[in-house]
């Protein structure tokens, strides 16, 4: 019986290997350099993002609710300007900036700020320096208050230093994004001392087309703005406080009838979001519920009448 011949391996050379580490680390660095816009592809190995026309196709808008964690972020494009509400944690704000700009942004008209809590505006001051904004939209800030935070003072710090705009904003006032899309403040309608419940809630009219943004509000807002005499009433909801039992109640649902509610959340939060008691009422208000925990970041486009609907992860969550 003849005995086979065992093969050695040939083992390359310890200066191969660490050449080849060097490569793997210099692409990588490379790689992150370029999709965080710290440095220009000179190489030309990273195609070009699509432009905003190329992302909206034959939508007048879109909303991307950016899947930030258990935080908010979303990004409204339209033909004309630029809105980014919130800008989620700081620890995400470079995945954040790298969306906007596979999203096709390089400037922003404007960046609303809901409520000085870091959830909102942690990713602030990355993404004032990483893209030209023209003005910030707040709530009123009383000064020395609960609402004078850190995060707060970062963010017109940052402001100050990139020489973007602040602008204090109040129930009523409208801001043209293009034709026949508008963004409307419909709160606060008064100064609350509970920093949610002082969130700038505004509602974005495209044709015929809805969307209602809330921030962090709860019951006592969400009275107010029923009470206030506000068209609520909209086709998509981007649902108060995460979820949050003391929110989305069933008087302020019954105002807004969304056929559409997003919910801003992280997977396995410790805050139980979106609460049992949210998501029945939602439900009860008839709405098709998506979660960026379970359906990552989602996507509403429309061209004024119709409203289409993508997930990164799959259909509706519940």
């Amino acid at each position: 019986m003849a005995r086979r011949r065992s093969r050695r391996k040939n083992k390359a050379p310890a200066w191969v290997a660490a050449l080849l580490a060097v490569g793997m680390a210099f692409a990588y660095g490379y790689q992150w350099l370029v999709q965080s816009g710290q440095i220009e592809d000179v190489l030309g190995i990273y195609p070009e993002p699509v432009s905003i026309a190329e992302e909206l196709g034959d939508a007048i808008a879109q909303v991307h609710i950016i899947d930030s964690g258990q935080a908010d972020c979303a990004l409204v494009l339209t033909r004309e300007k630029t809105l980014l509400i919130d800008t989620g944690l700081s620890e995400n704000a470079d995945k954040t900036a790298a969306y906007l700009r596979d999203a096709g942004v390089t400037r922003l008209d404007y960046v609303i700020s809901t409520h000085p809590h870091a959830d909102h505006i942690g990713g602030m001051q990355t993404v004032l320096e990483q893209f030209p904004v023209d003005t910030i939209l707040t709530a009123p800030i009383q000064s020395g208050g609960e609402s004078d935070n850190s995060a707060y003072r970062r963010m017109v710090e940052t402001a100050l230093e990139t020489g973007t705009a602040l602008e204090t904003v109040s129930a009523g006032e409208a801001f043209p994004l293009a034709q026949g899309v508008t963004l409307t403040i419909l709160g606060p309608e008064e100064e609350l001392e509970d920093i949610n419940e002082n969130s700038v809630v505004s509602r974005l009219d495209c044709g015929e087309v809805s969307f209602l943004f809330c921030g962090d509000i709860g019951r006592e807002a969400e009275e107010l703005l029923a009470e206030s005499g506000a068209d609520l009433d909209a086709d998509v909801l981007a649902v108060p406080h995460h979820g949050s039992a003391g929110s989305s109640t069933r008087e302020f649902l019954a105002e807004v009838t969304p056929q559409i509610a997003t919910i801003s959340v992280g997977l396995g939060n410790d805050y139980g979001h979106p609460t049992p008691e949210a998501l029945e009422r939602l439900h009860e208000a008839g709405a098709d519920i998506f979660r960026t925990d379970i359906n990552g970041t989602i996507l509403l486009a429309t061209d004024g009448q119709q409203l289409s609907i993508q997930t990164e992860k799959g259909g509706a969550a519940a």
